[in-house]
């Protein structure tokens, strides 16, 4: 049994993502590590000489639903059973790779149509698991629970399945490209399931700021403009789920309000106007 992970790369830190990697080739899974580089350089593939190593180095930013497939077609080439998606900081040990695929067994031994398993994910600001607020995952064993969506990074899917479902849709560039893969998988039949004793560290947004006593996680301001624009083109979508239209439209409100506390407020707002614009217009791809 063959586990190829894939990781998606931007400028990455060398030294913390080839530890992240060397923890995975541990695991009697896996053999071999892609790493598909969205860097407008090759500097990580000239600093990186372990031959279980497998570079592809873009040369240019393609998104990361684009760098995804790139990955999984040479994964499947190399004829392995399972992927495993990953973003360049995330952390897995092969005990919780092992717990996945433990996991992935078991249910589609039940009978179930999976199309992917994941961990739980712990902020690490917050060190507190991420749950949703609104839409609950389905409680079905001490071992695993189903769910609506999972993130894309720690997702363990087998090879087989994008026959079905497809790849990731590489138009919509990033946000968004996890979630709607799962929902596409659904409206097939499909299910996503949460492993409940892999537990995964991840990073939310790029820092916290408090206001009023709450806090809220910040990203980069480019990013309001792929999540507004996606949420406008998913929200046209017959199979995007109803609360998440309602759960982001009252978000992006919310955010507008709160980014006039912000230093770089103008921009902000300049990007979730420009998304909405660019989503009214039927854009995709990358931001231009």
């Amino acid at each position: 049994m063959k586990v190829i992970p894939i990781v998606i790369a931007y400028f990455p830190d060398v030294i913390q993502l080839n530890k992240n990697i060397n923890q995975l080739l541990v695991s009697d899974y896996v053999s071999s590590v892609i790493v598909v580089d969205n860097s407008d350089n090759n500097s990580y593939e000239k600093q990186t000489t372990d031959s279980n190593i497998i570079i592809t180095s873009l040369l240019d930013n393609k998104g990361i639903a684009e760098a995804q497939n790139i990955g999984i077609s040479k994964a499947i080439n190399l004829g392995c059973d399972y992927v495993l998606l990953l973003d360049q900081d995330s952390f897995i040990s092969s005990s919780i790779l092992h717990e996945l695929v433990s996991i992935h067994k078991e249910i589609t031994g039940n009978g179930l149509k999976l199309a992917a398993v994941g961990p739980r994910i712990y902020d690490v600001f917050t060190n507190k698991e991420v749950s949703p607020i609104i839409q609950k995952d389905k409680k079905s064993n001490r071992n695993y629970d189903i769910a609506k969506q999972i993130i894309a990074s720690g997702k363990l899917i087998q090879v087989g399945v994008f026959e079905d479902i497809g790849f990731m849709e590489s138009e919509l560039f990033i946000d968004g490209v996890d979630h709607e893969w799962c929902w596409r998988a659904a409206r097939l039949g499909y299910s996503v399931a949460i492993a409940n004793n892999a537990i995964m560290p991840h990073t939310l947004g790029d820092r916290r700021i408090n206001i009023l006593g709450y806090n809220f996680k910040i990203g980069a301001s480019i990013r309001l403009y792929y999540q507004v624009r996606n949420f406008i083109h998913l929200s046209k979508r017959n199979y995007t789920p109803f609360y998440w239209k309602i759960r982001n439209l009252v978000g992006f409100l919310v955010k507008a309000i709160l980014y006039t506390f912000l230093s770089d407020r103008n921009v902000r707002i300049r990007m979730l106007y420009k998304g909405l614009i660019d989503g009214i217009k039927g854009k995709f791809g990358r931001y231009e």
